[in-house]
């Protein structure tokens, strides 16, 4: 997926350009590749086949470089992650945290509490 052109060091997650779109619907049989990396994450480990078929239907892969900021600090959040492969780093108003793996999650809260981004999260290797 490419990188928004605007900010090449942030990751696209809201409108698909046409050519995402048409890597979309090429993908569409990759929602298998979705639902078995979604068992993997302890976050999903008591959903049944058919509620991980519904979190993969409104999931997507995105795939980003080493030093691609993920979430920002204080900005609007209407996505969730759940990190597939590398590893991110977060970052605080009280400085840097710790390190998030595969099978990892972040973004949650914002969906929960509708409140901005509360850390700036960077991948460290390629994700």
């Amino acid at each position: 997926m490419a990188l928004d052109p605007q900010s090449p060091d942030r990751l696209p997650f809201h409108e698909l350009d046409e050519a995402e779109q048409v890597l979309a619907s090429a993908t569409e049989g990759s929602r298998d590749a979705r639902i078995r990396h979604l068992q993997r994450v302890p976050l999903f480990s008591g959903f049944d086949e058919d509620e991980l078929r519904r979190v993969a239907d409104m999931s997507r892969i995105v795939e980003a470089p080493a030093g691609t900021v993920v979430t920002q600090i204080g900005e609007p959040g209407d996505s969730f992650f759940v990190i597939i492969d590398g590893t991110v780093a977060v970052r605080t108003p009280v400085g840097a945290g710790s390190q998030l793996h595969p099978g990892d999650f972040f973004g949650e809260m914002s969906l929960l509490d509708g409140e901005p981004r509360s850390a700036t999260i960077v991948a460290t290797t390629d994700i």
